[in-house]
């Protein structure tokens, strides 16, 4: 019933907020090691001058002497699945709070565990229970990869890459505002024109295969929306 305002939200604490919390801060307490809570990291070898606010890092020695440290990403919305295995974002704040915080003290994980908590995602998303782990040198080349990322970003007239993902928070992401996304809804639906102007040729749904057919139906409601937008 209590309300906080966070990022110029007004949010109201429900009963079903805490009751989806509950588990996994119980997980969290149970766990050996040093907490980090809300921790400020930087990315600065790869990306200088980018940094961001780590949910949860857990440091703990184990028994044989290794260092595990454990990065907990909590995302509380419905309807929105994140992958855990192979994610950017829980991949940078690795490096980052390793880089910001383990290195200053002389330590080098031995092993990193990576966890996304999704508790109103309803079996559909991978939760605190089902981490990815991974080694530091199994991690290390994604620093290369961020660089890459930046790098082609700062070119001239880079290139841009539309999609269900990249697009759905942007708000340039509607008919007319940017022709990355109209083009990427052309290209979902494969029209052709006939004359290059008016008249538009859409191809037979007997002649596509199973995996097309299926993709088109995955993204019907982004297609229509786009749609009723233009009209």
């Amino acid at each position: 019933g209590q309300k906080r305002r966070v990022d110029g939200f007004e949010i109201e604490v429900t009963e079903d907020m805490v009751e989806s919390m509950m588990e996994a801060l119980d997980w969290i307490r149970d766990q050996p090691g040093k907490l980090f809570v809300e921790t400020k990291v930087f990315l600065d070898p790869w990306m200088p001058g980018q940094w961001g606010f780590l949910d949860l890092a857990i440091l703990n020695q184990r028994r044989d002497g290794k260092w595990v440290l454990t990065i907990f990403d909590w995302k509380f919305g419905i309807g929105r699945i994140v992958p855990t295995l192979g994610n950017y974002q829980l991949r940078a704040y690795a490096l980052a709070f390793i880089e910001t915080v383990l290195k200053p003290l002389g330590i080098i994980p031995d092993e990193i565990v990576l966890i996304i908590e999704q508790p109103r995602a309803y079996g559909k998303a991978p939760r605190y229970y089902e981490p990815w782990v991974l080694t530091y040198d199994e991690l290390l080349p994604f620093g290369d990869e961020m660089a890459a990322i930046l790098r082609a970003s700062e070119q001239p007239n880079a290139p841009r890459y539309a999609g269900k993902e990249q697009c759905w928070s942007c708000s340039r992401a509607v008919p007319g505002q940017c022709n990355a996304f109209d083009q990427w809804h052309l290209d979902i639906l494969e029209v052709e024109t006939l004359d290059g102007v008016h008249n538009i040729q859409m191809p037979e749904p007997e002649i596509m295969d199973d995996p097309r057919r299926a993709f088109l139906v995955k993204h019907k409601s982004l297609i229509l929306g786009w749609l009723k937008a233009i009209e």
